[in-house]
């Protein structure tokens, strides 16, 4: 993250998760942050690669969406450019497709995303699990969307995803 522009109106913590399952990290930086009076928990994992404004760009959507969890386009690693985000259109899911727009989604990826700490304090814990169903961050979404809140994805707001020996970047 040392070429990517934090806010330099906040107070930033970094969190580097090791060691644990992923959902159990997500639920200890959650706490964490809860513990600490935090405004928002920003997630940033190590396979993406970031614009030198990325975070600044998230930033802006999650102040102008107060109750909302937001995120960045994050695509899957294949050669077809094909979002990680699901939405719902009709009674079909599919994959978020990469328009500049913005959309509600149904499983918003904590790749990178903005999650307002007021609304972590709303839900059960853990806010993480990982089940033989849902990886953590479906888990999290859907709780997220059973309280009503909703989960949206800026298309426009783009990061980048390598591949496991770091060569390829998608």
């Amino acid at each position: 993250l040392a070429w990517v522009e934090l806010p330099t109106n906040a107070e930033v913590k970094l969190f580097n998760a090791r060691g644990k399952p992923v959902a159990d990290n997500y639920n200890e930086a959650f706490e964490m942050a809860i513990n600490e009076w935090c405004t928002h928990v920003i997630t940033v994992e190590d396979d993406q690669v970031l614009e030198h404004d990325t975070i600044i760009k998230l930033m802006k959507f999650a102040l102008a969406n107060t109750d909302c969890c937001v995120g960045a386009r994050y695509p899957k690693r294949q050669k077809t450019r094909e979002g990680v985000h699901i939405i719902v259109d009709g009674w079909h899911r599919q994959f978020l497709e990469d328009d500049g727009e913005i959309h509600e989604v149904k499983t918003l990826a904590m790749w990178c995303s903005i999650y307002p700490v007021k609304i972590l304090r709303q839900l059960e814990l853990p806010w993480c699990k990982t089940t033989w169903a849902l990886s953590q961050d479906s888990y999290l979404t859907q709780k997220i969307r059973d309280s009503w809140y909703k989960c949206l994805v800026d298309t426009s707001i783009k990061i980048w995803h390598k591949d496991k020996d770091w060569t390829i970047y998608y």
